[in-house]
């Protein structure tokens, strides 16, 4: 899945991709708006601690700085867009302070664009936006320092989680001392930060399982781990299977 991290949510970008299997993606939040509409299966997101359950034609959008998951529970396909209050400005311009109260609506999967071209991506966001503005309600949101903190923490890992990626190095990234910042990821997202790292490590390894037929030490070494017995047993503790079963499983 495409995690918002390298782009500045002050820019007018719009990024789509859709028709790959889906695979489970952990606690995360960014300074983006994100589409998420499943074009088949069943998906289980969790957006600020509320959950929706997605089958084909559903969506949720998620507003800057929401914490969210996506969980799969039957081999699913989905759209995810990731666009910057920018796009839309005549739509966030009234709503960057708040976030809606229910997230998810009805979305046609007919409607999404055939072509990556500027303005079929900008008729289709509004087009989506006011579908979604029609069924939902507003809340107060405000941005704190706590937010800021973790974002910068998740957006480093996003972009490094393949590497080494250890608490002291995103500790000198964000400026704060290691102690104090395993504490505070910890009570942010009841993860400790090296799991969560390890839980990005196996999704991209999800993915590329079901993708492409690769030796499984090369998959591992893509994926941040430095041999295949730590790969294999990290998987079987997330996932419940071994790396050759979860592919097995997934032959179609």
């Amino acid at each position: 899945m495409f995690f918002e991290g390298h782009h500045s949510a002050l820019s007018d970008f719009c990024i789509i991709t859709h028709d790959a299997p889906t695979v489970d993606f952990p606690l995360h939040l960014h300074q983006a708006l994100e589409l998420y509409l499943v074009t088949s299966g069943r998906v289980l997101a969790e957006i600020d601690g509320q959950e929706y359950i997605l089958e084909k034609n559903q969506a949720v959008l998620v507003f800057p700085y929401q914490r969210h998951s996506y969980k799969i529970l039957q081999r699913a396909e989905h759209l995810d867009c990731i666009f910057s209050p920018d796009f839309a400005p005549e739509f966030y311009r009234d709503k960057q302070h708040v976030c809606p109260t229910n997230n998810k609506f009805d979305f046609d999967i007919n409607l999404i664009p055939t072509k990556d071209e500027y303005l079929l991506k900008k008729s289709f966001i509004y087009l989506m936006l006011n579908e979604f503005n029609k069924n939902t309600d507003y809340r107060d949101f405000t941005m704190n320092g706590k937010n800021d903190l973790l974002c910068s923490i998740l957006i480093y890992i996003s972009n490094n989680f393949t590497g080494k990626c250890t608490l002291k190095e995103v500790s000198e990234y964000v400026g704060y001392d290691y102690a104090y910042i395993s504490k505070f990821f910890k009570r942010e997202t009841n993860l400790s930060l090296h799991g969560y790292v390890n839980l990005l490590r196996i999704g991209k390894a999800k993915n590329i399982l079901q993708t492409q037929n690769l030796p499984m030490h090369i998959i591992a070494e893509r994926c941040g781990f430095t041999c295949v017995r730590s790969f294999n047993r990290e998987f079987l503790k997330i996932e419940g299977v071994t790396p050759s079963a979860f592919k097995n499983s997934n032959v179609n």
